[in-house]
């Protein structure tokens, strides 16, 4: 896996969850994260748990070997 196929699955993603993850690995806080997208920091959590099951799908959907 390297910097591009990552690139490439996260542009895959909808835009929120791209900026989910993107801020989540850049270091923020949830509250920090709620605040930035404009909502509740109790939601910051089950959003970052969906974005990351999306990103995860992907990435076992498109490293799967080919027939």
């Amino acid at each position: 896996m390297d910097q591009e196929e990552v690139r490439e699955w996260m542009d895959d993603l909808p835009e929120r969850d791209r900026q989910l993850l993107m801020l989540k690995y850049s270091g923020y806080s949830y509250a920090e994260i709620a605040e930035e997208l404009n909502v509740r920091p109790p939601l910051v959590g089950s959003m970052l748990s969906r974005a990351t099951s999306k990103l995860r799908r992907k990435v076992q959907g498109k490293s799967a070997p080919q027939s």
